[in-house]
């Protein structure tokens, strides 16, 4: 792949790289490649994952809806992605780790996934809304 960062690699002489540049380059190229660093490699991730999890898992239960839920990658699941298990089952996509660098990136990700988890594991909605007893967002009202 030929960009910026690479070309500028190649045609510097290594001893004229200060520590400055090759951070800067370093950064280049791994947003140049689509690096993403793994929930091994950035902790911060899955702890966003988990917070979020919380205030998901504080609606689940106010629903009425009991059962364990925990996020986790399944041995099975070579990707990497995390996964929202509920009653030891899981279902639809797994969370990338990138999404766990954004509270509300990470706390839609885990809504949406434990939402999937939840209706096909119980084939119960949720969340439903009060006033039209419909599930949400899918089906949301403008007033729900």
């Amino acid at each position: 792949m030929s960009t910026a960062a690479t070309q500028e690699l190649l045609e510097r002489h290594t001893a004229q790289l200060t520590a400055a540049d090759v951070t800067r380059l370093g950064k280049c190229l791994l947003r140049d490649t689509g690096f993403e660093p793994s929930f091994a490699l950035e902790p911060s991730l899955w702890a966003a994952l988990e917070q979020a999890l919380k205030i998901v898992e504080r609606d689940v239960r106010s629903a009425g809806i009991t059962g364990s839920l925990r996020l986790a990658i399944p041995d099975w699941d070579e990707s990497g992605q995390a996964r929202v298990e509920f009653r030891g089952g899981y279902q639809g996509n797994g969370i990338r780790p990138a999404v766990g660098g954004s509270a509300r990136w990470a706390l839609a990700a885990v809504a949406d996934a434990t939402q999937e988890v939840i209706m096909e594991m119980i084939w119960q909605v949720w969340p439903v809304c009060t006033t039209h007893d419909r599930g949400t967002p899918e089906d949301r009202h403008l007033d729900c």
